[in-house]
């Protein structure tokens, strides 16, 4: 059983492995936004959070079923199950894109308040449908606790990103569609290597497709009420540029879409990392103590206590510290987008939060309430956007989201209580 000391190296490596990865995109950030005005940021921050929902919700909650049944199956039965999701996904998901792209026309201009180009719509799509290899991947390596594999898998997806993006926007002038299109060759290449691995470790030989297909209803059924919470979770995360464009305008959008990159980067430096080392080894403590977990659920309040306390005092002191710094860095046209920085981040603490204390929920297999606890914060969040954005503007709408994490953090803190003392 791997113990505290080995979670934290853990954490550290892929921590660093992300500080090194995102480090690469980073550094030409200053010059792509020199690049893009805020409006077109604008339009490139919506594109991305299409393309993360849409692979999300016609990945049909497979990767969540994948979740809650890895840690309860042998080697074989992994094998088994990884093949069963990655044919259903195929079968269900090329139907459905060749759908989208065929009737572009009827939806595009309604999502993104304007008619993106017929080739922009075509290679988000692309890069939605093989988003779902490239994160099966790394959820695989993740759980079979494969650092060192992921991190150089990472970095490659980085690198090769990071170099397309400058052929195609700083020698060939092709604007968001370049970094669009960029995306889209490091999704290919991970699906690549994603598939070396597959006959790498012999995945090939549990493969029957015909009984793949079978299970599909099975799976299908399985994974379809996770898609309310993904919904959800897509809301909260990413819905307030949506409400920004319909209450404000693009160039608004483009403001808000860089003070919230700084939240992807703690989703990246901290949640993810937390997620790769803490949760495996967490999930395996509830396992093998499953008689008697309130032990478990203890020292994991205990941690989740320290850890939230640290960030936001690490927080509050950070954001004095880097103000300066980025005044220098980013273009005064995007300076406003500073001020926003720091309730961003106090909202992705709390969601830190949530994930603590939704370990013992997801090894009680709880679907449902994962799939719906939610519903409440994402309506709420909903809701304040409509009243906060016309009074308050960007402000507003960070509000709105930080108090919606952290009514998510107490629904799931009570119910994950309530679950240890049955």
């Amino acid at each position: 059983m791997r113990n505290i000391p080995t979670v934290i190296k853990d954490f550290f490596i892929y921590s660093s492995g992300a500080v090194a990865i995102r480090g690469i995109t980073l550094m030409i950030a200053p010059f792509i936004v020199r690049k893009i005005a805020p409006a077109e940021y604008g339009v490139l921050s919506l594109l991305n959070s299409f393309i993360s929902i849409l692979a999300s919700i016609v990945g049909l909650g497979l990767r969540q079923v994948l979740s809650i049944e890895y840690f309860h199956t042998d080697a074989a039965d992994r094998k088994h199950l990884v093949n069963d999701i990655i044919i259903i996904y195929i079968v269900a998901s090329l139907p459905l894109f060749a759908l989208l792209y065929y009737t572009r026309t009827l939806w595009s201009h309604a999502i993104f308040s304007m008619q993106p180009p017929e080739s922009l719509l075509f290679v988000a799509l692309v890069c939605a449908f093989l988003f779902f290899f490239s994160e099966l991947l790394m959820q695989v390596l993740r759980y079979e606790q494969q650092s060192r594999t992921l991190i150089l898998l990472q970095l490659i997806i980085a690198l090769t990103t990071t170099v397309c993006t400058i052929f195609f926007v700083f020698i060939l002038q092709t604007g968001i569609i370049g970094i669009i299109g960029a995306q889209a060759i490091g999704t290919l290449i991970a699906s690549i290597i994603g598939l070396i691995y597959f006959f790498s470790n012999h995945y090939n030989r549990y493969l029957h497709i015909k009984q793949s297909i079978s299970n599909g209803i099975y799976y299908i059924a399985y994974g379809i009420p996770f898609l309310p919470g993904i919904l959800f979770s897509w809301i909260l995360s990413a819905g307030n540029k949506w409400f920004i464009a319909h209450y404000a305008d693009l160039h608004a959008v483009g403001i808000y879409a860089i003070a919230d990159m700084f939240g992807q980067l703690f989703h990246l430096f901290i949640l993810q990392p937390w997620s790769s080392a803490y949760l495996p080894y967490i999930l395996r403590q509830f396992v093998a103590h499953k008689n008697n977990v309130q032990p478990i659920v203890v020292q994991n309040n205990r941690n989740m206590y320290i850890t939230m306390t640290a960030l936001i005092i690490l927080i509050a002191i950070s954001y004095v510290i880097t103000k300066p710094i980025l005044l220098w860095i980013l273009p005064s046209n995007y300076h406003e987008s500073i001020q926003y920085i720091w309730i961003i981040l106090l909202g992705y603490v709390f969601l830190l939060g949530s994930y603590f204390a939704s370990n013992l929920i997801q090894f009680y297999k709880k679907r449902y309430f994962l799939a719906f606890s939610l519903a409440i914060p994402a309506i709420l969040n909903i809701m304040l956007n409509f009243f906060f954005i016309p009074k308050w503007g960007i402000y507003g709408s960070t509000t709105a989201t930080l108090i919606s994490y952290i009514v998510y953090f107490a629904i799931t803190l009570e119910y994950s209580m309530r679950l240890s003392k049955r």
